[in-house]
């Protein structure tokens, strides 16, 4: 049996998302659930095969990758939310602050389907109830951030607050995901991160689609044999300059956010300091890895950030130079192969940087005040001694 054959046994088509039949919808006869089925001429193969094997929460799911003469065949979770394009339309503030009169959950069921591939950039007509995994007991770490307190959810105010709240979530659930991709080994670049590629779906989560162009990290090429990428979002360096790499990915999220203030007229401080580290011409100045990005959105105001983030490099996880992290972990093994608790090392070593400075300070207090406190007994002592 080839794969066509294989493919028209095991799915039948429910709606042809492109006119030449790329990219349709189909129910799987085995379990009943929709799922999206591509067949691409032009591809990259081992991309699709890693992601099959990496099963990313913060991309959808690849579950079949079949190559034969002629083309790939790809089999992905089909996903349903609205993309960024779509989220930050004209009702995106009512769904943040719940203003509308309508519950958000109530609203966010009658979303529109996202095509998942991304290849059109456009979303298929119509609100299809589509397949999928029940939400599980322990959420994914792409989920927005929630947290209520007496001045409300996230103690959004006003509009300005509500689309601060929603892009710094989004900062850091791509972020998160990139960061699973820029870890593997060898490291997946995206090079086309858009706001028409990036969803939220109806749990709530932040997912990144489209990896149509992505390609592995070397770190041996002068530039990337073909430039690609949208334009707007994509780095200089996507134009042939150099090799993508890590900090490729960092550029174009902050192109994103940058869209979208604007778009919203979002005022942040942070978010603009972001966009401009982010966006820096030459990626040495940029931040050089997305546990940079992460550690600056989540301690902007703190005193030591800046002097933290000089000292990434010095946790071992600014990369190694090109922007891109160590292929190696402990003993040699790839990062992919990491264990939990040095995946949970890897996720918090900054934050462990920042105690230790605090504690630095704390023993230096400490060290300062015993000394005080030895002159003067000494004092006394000196003058005891004269009576």
């Amino acid at each position: 049996m080839n794969v066509k054959e294989y493919i028209n046994s095991n799915y039948k088509l429910v709606k042809s998302l492109k006119r030449d039949g790329s990219v349709m919808i189909a129910r799987c006869t085995i379990d009943d659930a929709l799922y999206v089925v591509k067949n691409k001429k032009a591809y990259d193969s081992e991309i699709y095969k890693r992601l099959k094997e990496a099963d990313i929460d913060g991309i959808p799911k690849v579950y079949e990758v079949l190559e034969e003469k002629g083309g790939l065949w790809v089999i992905e979770e089909f996903v349903q939310g609205r993309t960024l394009e779509e989220f930050f339309g004209d009702e995106y503030l009512a769904d943040v602050t719940g203003d509308s009169g309508k519950a958000v959950d109530d609203k966010a069921s009658n979303s529109v389907a996202i095509d998942v591939t991304g290849d059109s950039g456009a979303a298929p007509t119509g609100g299809e109830a589509l397949g999928g995994s029940a939400a599980e007991s322990e959420l994914p770490d792409n989920v927005l951030e929630v947290s209520f307190d007496s001045t409300g959810i996230n103690g959004i105010k006003t509009e300005n607050d509500a689309a601060e709240w929603m892009l710094t979530n989004v900062i850091i659930s791509v972020s998160k995901t990139l960061n699973k991709l820029h870890t593997l080994n060898p490291p997946i670049i995206h090079r086309d991160i858009k706001p028409e590629n990036i969803i939220i779906t109806d749990l709530a989560e932040i997912k990144l689609l489209d990896f149509n162009i992505s390609r592995g990290f070397t770190g041996k090429a002068d530039k990337d044999t073909v430039a690609m990428g949208t334009k707007g979002f994509a780095p200089p360096e996507q134009y042939g300059f150099k090799e993508s790499d890590a900090r490729s990915d960092i550029y174009s999220l902050g192109a994103t956010i940058k869209y979208l203030m604007e778009k919203t007229h979002c005022k942040s401080e942070m978010l603009s300091e972001f966009i401009k580290k982010a966006m820096s011409f030459d990626p040495k100045d940029r931040f050089q890895n997305v546990i940079e990005v992460i550690y600056f959105i989540k301690h902007y105001d703190d005193d030591e950030t800046e002097a933290l983030l000089s000292q990434a490099g010095n946790a071992g996880l600014a990369g190694n130079g090109n922007g891109a992290y160590s292929a190696t972990g402990k003993n040699g093994a790839s990062a992919s192969a990491m264990d939990e608790s040095d995946k949970e090392k890897l996720r918090l070593e900054i934050e462990n940087k920042r105690l230790e400075l605090e504690q630095t300070k704390a023993n230096n207090r400490i060290y300062a005040y015993a000394l005080a406190v030895g002159a003067i007994l000494v004092i006394i002592l000196i003058i005891a001694l004269s009576l």
